[in-house]
């Protein structure tokens, strides 16, 4: 889920559980926070229904995100 305020156009994203999938890439562009699942920690990468610490941090760096909220 991406929310765009209209007037500051301030972006939050949400991905509630999910593996890693190369859409999130463009999906998390600019987000001012985003909001996401993390699980496992490394050597648990493509999981189909949680995302690794690594793989939640690569995306964020990757985009551009400024506050990274990591959830389960």
């Amino acid at each position: 889920m991406r929310i765009v305020e209209d007037r500051t156009k301030k972006t939050v994203v949400y991905t509630a559980d999910s593996g890693y999938l190369s859409a999130f890439e463009s999906f998390v562009t600019q987000a001012d926070i985003l909001i996401t699942d993390a699980y496992f920690l490394e050597g648990n990468e493509h999981h189909p229904v949680h995302f690794t610490a690594k793989e939640v941090g690569k995306l964020a760096s990757q985009g551009n995100v400024k506050t990274l909220v990591l959830s389960h």
